[in-house]
C-alpha cells in the first residue's frame, strides 16, 4: 500500500547521437496541468522544449509501474518516440547472489581480510606509514591477536589486523562487491531514483507533452452554507483542501478535481516475470494459431458535455483565487435583522455594529471566488477550477468549487431511527436543492445563520437537481413520541375452492407522533422521516411530500403546546383463509355488497350466509345454556356447603330442608340444561356439514 506519495523528479536532458554518456544541463519539463481523483491517484502533464533525441527522467522506484502503465510522450514538432529503456528490476536476494562470495556476508576488518583470501591488496601500517603490497594468504590468531598473513613475492609477513590504516583493494570485482553490498545494507534501491531514458526517432528541436499518473493524497471538499431571510435563497460556497505532496512546487498549473474513483491499482511490470518451462526434446509439429481477442478499435466514444456556472463579474470576485477571503467571514452580519429569519440561530445569536454584520449575502458571493466549471467525463464528473493555481510542495491549498445561490429552507427534522437523545427530540434542519448545474461531492457543511455558526452537517453526493435534508443540531425545546397501530381489512374476493378463500388484503400501520413544543422561534414546518418498506404505500400523503433515500420525508405543520400527527402506510397482498373464519367471512360480505358480484354466486353466498347466521343463533343459545348450567352448578356447591354447616342440630333442620329442595329443584334444572345442550350440539353439528356442503359447492375462479 502507497502510504505517501512520493515525488517523480524528472531530470530531462538533450543529448545528440554518439554522446550518450556525457553530461548534458538539465531542462526540466514544468507541471502544466494536474488533475486528482478520489481512488489516491493523480494525472499529470508536463510540457517544454527539448534539444536532442533523448529524454531523461529520474524517478522513484514505487513509482516506476504507475509510469510504465501510464506515460505518454508526444511531440509536437512532429517528432515521436521510439523507445523507453530503464535498468531491470531485482530483488535484493538475486542481486546478491550475482556478488563474489567473499564480500556477500562478511563486515569488519577481520572478516573481510578472512574473506578475501587470495586478494591482491595494499596495506598502510598505522604505527609508522609503512606500505605493504601483496596477497593475502590468510588471518591467524597470534598472542591471542589477529594476524593477517601477507605474500608478496618469495616472502610471507605477519601483520597485525589492529595496526592495519588502510586497506586498499587492487581486484576490480571485489571492489564493486563491495560498494553493491554497502548499497543493498543501507537500502540505497528504496529511494535512490532510476533513470529512464525515452529516445526521440530525430535530433534537433522537440516540442513535448509529457502525461502519466502518480500517487497522491485524495482532495477533500468542505463547504459552508449561510441561511438568508425567510423565502430568501441561501448561499453555498463550496472548497476544496489539496495536498501537494508530489515533491515540487505547482506553479501556475491547470487543476481539475474528479469526484469519481475509477479502477486503479499497481502492476508490476518493472520486476521480470520467468515462468517455469518443462523440458522436452526435439519434436516435430506444424504452427499452433494465435488466440483471437476482441480489441476496442472502432469503439464510439461518446463526448463529455460540459456545464458551465454562470461567473460573477471579476469587481465582485475581489482578489480571491484559490481560497476563501477574510472578507466573506466578515459578511455575514447584515443578516441579523429582526424580521423574517423563520428562526434559525436565533437563540444565542449576538448583536451588534460592524464585523460579521456589515455584508449581506450579495456581497458575501462576491468576496469569493465564483468557483468551478462542471464536465461529465466516461461516467465521472470533473471539477475545472478557474484560472491558473499555485500549491507549494509539502503544503494544503484550498480552491474554490462552488459559490452559488441556492434553495434552501430552515426546518425541523425527525428521525425516530437516530437513536440517543434524536429519538425523542428533532433536529434543526435545512432543505436545500441542488440547482448549482452540476454534482456536489459528499462532505462536511457548515451552516452560519444572522452572523453566527449554528450548527455542522455532512451529506452525501448531490446529483444535480436533487435535494436533501441537512441536520445540524438538536431542538431540545421539542419532545415527540410515537406508537404505531397495525391491522388490515379485505380488499377483494379472488378466488372460492373447496372452502377455501383466497383474496387481496390490505395491511395497514398507521404511525402516531405526539409533538410537544415548548420551543420559542422556531420553524412552523416539522418533517417526519419515515423508513420505506419494500411494497408499502402512504396512504392521503400530505403535500410537498418527498421520497430520499429509501425514506419519506413527511411535513407537518407545528404549533406551541401539544401536535398529533397520524402517518398511514398500507401494503396489498394475497391471503388464502378458510371461510367461516372472521376474514374469511368479512370477504365474502364484501363480494355480497359489489354490485358487480356474479349473480349465482351472490345467492349462493347469500344462502350460506342464512344458514351461518341460524348457525351463529345456535351457538349463542348453547352459550347462554352453558353459561346458565355453570352458574347452577355453582350455587349447588354453595348450597351443599351450607347444608354441610347447619349439620344435624334440630333447630336447623327446618333451613337444611329447604335448602334440599333447592338443590333437588336445581338438579332438575341442570338436567334440562344438559337436554337442550344436547340438542343444540345434534342441530349445530347438521347446520355446520350443511355449510360445508354448500361451500364446497360454491367456486369462483380467478
Amino acid at each position: 500500500m502507497m502510504t505517501r506519495a512520493v515525488p517523480l523528479l524528472l531530470a530531462l536532458s538533450a543529448c545528440a547521437h554518439g554522446a550518450l554518456d556525457e553530461a548534458a544541463p538539465a531542462n526540466p519539463l514544468p507541471v502544466k496541468r494536474v488533475v486528482l481523483y478520489q481512488n489516491g491517484v493523480g494525472y499529470f502533464e508536463r510540457g517544454g522544449d527539448l534539444v536532442g533525441d533523448t529524454l531523461r527522467l529520474q524517478v522513484r522506484p514505487e513509482q516506476i509501474n504507475d509510469l510504465l502503465t501510464s506515460l505518454t510522450v508526444i511531440d509536437l514538432a512532429g517528432g515521436r518516440s521510439q523507445s523507453i529503456s530503464l535498468p531491470i528490476e531485482k530483488s535484493a536476494a538475486q542481486r546478491l547472489d550475482e556478488l563474489p562470495d567473499q564480500v556477500r556476508r562478511q563486515g569488519g576488518m577481520h572478516s573481510l581480510l578472512a574473506a578475501f583470501r587470495g586478494a591482491r591488496v595494499r596495506l598502510e601500517r598505522r604505527e609508522d606509514g609503512e606500505t605493504m603490497t601483496g596477497r593475502v594468504v590468510g588471518v591467524e590468531t597470534i598472542g591471542g591477536k589477529p594476524h593477517v598473513a601477507l605474500a608478496h613475492g618469495p616472502r610471507v609477513s605477519n601483520v597485525p589486523v589492529d595496526d592495519i590504516a588502510h586497506l586498499e583493494l587492487h581486484d576490480r570485482p571485489l571492489q564493486v562487491g563491495l560498494n553493491k553490498v554497502l548499497d543493498h545494507s543501507l537500502n540505497e534501491g528504496q529511494w535512490k531514483p532510476v533513470e529512464l531514458t525515452v529516445r526521440l526517432n530525430k535530433g534537433g528541436k522537440h516540442k513535448l507533452l509529457v502525461s502519466y499518473i502518480s500517487g497522491m493524497p485524495t482532495w477533500k471538499p468542505a463547504y459552508r452554507l449561510v441561511m438568508g431571510k425567510t423565502g430568501e435563497k441561501a448561499l453555498l460556497q463550496g472548497w476544496a483542501v489539496i495536498d501537494n505532496t508530489s515533491g515540487e512546487d505547482w506553479r501556475d498549473v491547470s487543476l481539475s478535481l474528479s469526484s469519481g474513483a475509477p479502477i486503479s491499482f499497481i502492476y508490476d511490470l518493472h520486476r521480470p516475470n520467468f515462468v517455469q518451462r518443462r523440458q522436452l526434446g526435439v519434436v516435430g509439429g506444424g504452427a499452433v494459431a494465435p488466440i483471437a481477442r476482441a480489441g476496442v478499435a472502432g469503439a464510439k466514444v461518446k463526448q463529455s458535455a460540459r456545464r458551465k456556472v454562470p461567473k460573477v463579474s471579476a469587481a465582485k470576485r475581489g482578489r480571491a483565487r484559490s481560497a476563501p477571503s477574510r472578507m466573506a467571514f466578515e459578511s455575514l452580519g447584515e443578516l441579523e435583522e429582526d424580521v423574517g429569519y423563520g428562526g434559525l440561530g436565533a437563540r444565542g445569536a449576538g448583536r451588534g455594529g460592524g464585523g460579521m454584520g456589515s455584508l449581506g449575502l450579495t456581497q458575501m458571493a462576491g468576496a469569493q471566488d465564483s468557483g468551478a466549471t462542471g464536465t461529465a467525463v466516461g461516467g465521472l464528473f470533473r471539477y475545472d477550477v478557474e484560472g491558473p493555481v499555485t500549491v507549494p510542495d509539502r503544503s494544503s491549498t484550498l480552491v474554490s468549487l462552488v459559490n452559488r445561490r441556492i434553495e434552501g429552507e430552515d426546518l425541523l427534522l425527525y428521525r425516530p431511527d437516530a437513536g440517543g437523545a434524536a429519538a425523542q427530540h428533532p433536529y434543526r434542519a435545512v432543505r436545500f436543492k441542488n440547482d448549482t448545474g452540476y454534482m456536489l461531492q459528499g462532505g462536511p457543511v457548515t451552516v452560519l445563520a444572522r452572523g453566527t455558526f449554528v450548527g455542522s452537517g455532512i451529506f452525501e453526493r448531490i446529483e444535480d437537481g436533487a435535494e436533501t435534508f441537512l441536520p445540524f443540531s438538536l431542538e431540545q425545546g421539542i419532545s415527540i413520541t410515537s406508537h404505531a397501530k397495525h391491522g388490515e381489512k379485505p380488499v377483494r374476493l379472488v378466488a372460492i375452492s373447496n372452502g377455501r378463500v383466497r383474496c387481496e388484503v390490505q395491511s395497514r400501520r398507521t404511525q402516531v407522533f405526539e409533538i410537544l413544543s415548548r420551543a420559542k422561534d422556531v420553524p412552523e414546518r416539522i418533517y417526519l422521516r419515515i423508513g420505506k418498506r419494500p411494497g408499502w404505500k402512504l396512504e392521503n400523503a400530505p403535500k410537498d411530500t418527498r421520497e430520499l433515500h429509501g425514506a419519506w420525508y413527511l411535513p407537518a405543520s407545528l404549533k406551541e403546546g401539544k401536535t398529533t400527527v397520524e402517518i398511514t402506510d398500507t401494503r396489498a397482498h394475497p391471503r388464502t383463509v378458510n371461510w367461516d373464519s372472521q376474514l374469511g367471512q368479512d370477504v365474502l360480505k364484501l363480494y355480497v355488497s359489489n354490485a358487480g358480484a356474479n349473480p349465482a354466486i351472490a345467492k349462493a353466498l347469500e344462502a350460506v350466509e342464512s344458514k351461518r347466521s341460524e348457525l351463529n343463533e345456535l351457538r349463542a343459545q348453547i352459550s347462554k345454556h352453558r353459561t346458565r348450567k355453570s352458574e347452577l352448578i355453582q350455587e349447588q356447591n354453595r348450597i351443599r356447603h351450607n347444608i354441610k354447616t347447619l349439620g344435624e342440630a334440630k333447630i336447623n333442620q327446618s333451613l337444611a330442608r329447604d335448602f334440599s329442595r333447592r338443590l333437588g329443584a336445581n338438579e332438575r334444572d341442570i338436567a334440562k340444561l344438559n337436554g337442550k345442550i344436547v340438542e343444540l350440539n345434534e342441530k349445530i353439528h347438521a347446520l355446520t356439514q350443511q355449510l360445508r356442503v354448500l361451500m364446497e359447492e360454491v367456486t369462483l375462479s380467478e
